[in-house]
């Protein structure tokens, strides 16, 4: 398993952040998703051997979201 935290502007309500949680909802290989309303960030923990980190960024995009280049941590 691996966690992103991606910033990603445009996250301004707690109906954003629902929405980028339920976008992620039917993406095969995500494990959980959190999103932090004051920092704007969007915490992805993914199966890397499942998904690429570039089909997460694809989802936020999708949403009508912008991400940032994220920061991986293996665990």
């Amino acid at each position: 398993m691996a966690t992103g935290t991606i910033k990603v502007d445009g996250i301004s309500d707690g109906d954003s952040g629902r929405k980028i949680i339920q976008q992620f909802g039917d993406v095969p290989g995500i494990t959980g998703v959190s999103f932090d309303l004051e920092t704007g960030q969007v915490q992805v923990e993914f199966d890397a051997d499942q998904i690429a980190l570039y089909t997460t960024l694809k989802t936020l995009r999708d949403a009508g979201f912008q991400p940032q280049v994220p920061q991986v941590f293996p665990d």
